[in-house]
């Protein structure tokens, strides 16, 4: 009797192995999903930051090159300005 009951009993311990509630099995599964799902929406906020970072790179570089154009178009017009008084000064002494 004592070997029937061994083999019946529900102690994990007297040979029986208990089988997992199939509520933990979609825990684990809900959890994997969880950590997939927590990993994508970090991933796409480190995408938003790195979009907002590179739009303000841009802006910084369309400022310095505007700067650049304007002191380019400024010295530019000098350097007209100094040829054509050269030519008036050419043009007197003939």
């Amino acid at each position: 009797m004592a070997a029937s009951y061994r083999w019946t009993s529900k102690i994990p311990s007297v040979g029986y192995t208990p089988r997992r509630s199939p509520v933990k099995r979609t825990g684990g599964r809900y959890r994997r999903k969880l950590h997939v799902i927590e990993g994508d929406m970090h991933r796409a906020e480190q995408l938003r930051e790195r979009r907002a970072c590179r739009e303000e790179q841009l802006q910084a570089d369309q400022v310095a090159w505007r700067k650049i154009e304007v002191a380019k178009e400024k010295r530019a017009q000098e350097i007209r300005d100094r040829k054509a008084e050269i030519r008036k000064w050419c043009l007197v002494r003939e």
